[in-house]
């Protein structure tokens, strides 16, 4: 078993790329792929990049999911806030309509 040389994910054998970060386990130029790579060899190689672009996507849709929620949490507490800000506010401006009243009535 081969080890990814970027993040040291463990790579099963003929596997040509890391399913965790997608780094190339070997890198291999068009001109060797062109003469020296079999039909066997062309079809793993499409299946490690389906699967690889499989993960990839799953990874994406999990971070996505994870930022929705976070952004729940956030909108959550801001209103939370806001009503608080409203509330005080309110109470703020009942005050000041107290204490005007209070005011005309001493002069």
């Amino acid at each position: 078993m081969n080890v990814c040389k970027k993040c040291g994910f463990s790579i099963p054998e003929g596997v040509l790329f890391c399913k965790k970060c997608g780094t190339p386990v070997q890198s291999i130029e068009t001109d060797e792929m062109d003469a020296g790579l079999t039909i066997e060899e062309l079809t793993k190689y499409s299946l490690d990049m389906r699967e690889l672009s499989d993960h990839m996507i799953a990874t994406y849709v999990k971070a996505v999911k994870k930022m929705e929620l976070e952004l729940d949490k956030v909108k959550i507490e801001a209103e939370s806030t806001i009503s608080k800000l409203e509330r005080k506010i309110r109470e703020y401006r009942l005050k000041r309509m107290q204490i005007s009243s209070l005011v005309r009535k001493l002069f």
